[in-house]
């Protein structure tokens, strides 16, 4: 909770008003000027209101880590759920949390028309409520610091046999990945239909 100057009023991160900037407005004759300090008023807003956000996205990151998932008992405060992710939340609070810690270095292959990279990837400081498409942003720009290639577009597949892969979707949350990780599915296929080197 935030404290507002004397007034002792505590207000949250969802309470806009504290964010606005007080400032007096002198008459102009020149409306020019008068536009010219609204428009300044309201980017000030906007880039406070857009840092408050980053502040409560990295709050929300370091709360939902995959590597403190057995300590949050309830999800809901994050997202909401439908009731498979309710029963998947379940069975992953059973795990230990070493155990967890252990299944979190997942093995990433790149498949490129003529080549094929592999590289591990720790996915414990994560939050368990990202979805699989910032998951895939992530493991692609590791990818290009590795290998200066950059993949355009690129999607997450599972190995799910010897030779065939499903595509994971974008939408599913990494919480679900891990149940789907801690049940013996652990390589990922990074793929890209476009590649270009840099």
């Amino acid at each position: 909770m935030h404290q507002l100057g004397k007034s002792g009023k505590s207000k949250s991160f969802k309470d806009y008003s504290i964010l606005k900037k007080v400032q007096s407005l002198s008459r102009h004759d020149d409306a020019e000027v008068d536009k010219l300090s609204i428009l300044k008023q309201k980017s000030f807003d906007l880039t406070t209101r857009r840092n408050s956000s980053i502040l409560t996205q990295e709050f929300f990151n370091q709360s939902g880590q995959i590597q403190r998932i057995t300590i949050i008992k309830n999800p809901n405060q994050y997202i909401e759920m439908n009731s498979l992710q309710q029963k998947i939340w379940e069975r992953i609070q059973k795990y230990s949390q070493k155990l967890i810690d252990d299944q979190s270095n997942l093995q990433i292959i790149v498949l490129k028309p003529d080549q094929e990279y592999e590289f591990v990837f720790n996915i414990s400081k994560l939050s368990c409520f990202s979805k699989i498409k910032q998951l895939t942003n992530s493991l692609s720009s590791h990818f290009y610091s590795l290998t200066n290639v950059q993949l355009q577009d690129p999607y997450l597949s599972m190995l799910i046999g010897k030779i065939k892969t499903q595509k994971l979707d974008n939408e599913m949350r990494l919480f679900e990945l891990l149940n789907i990780i801690m049940n013996g599915k652990k390589l990922l296929v990074l793929q890209s239909n476009i590649y270009s080197d840099v």
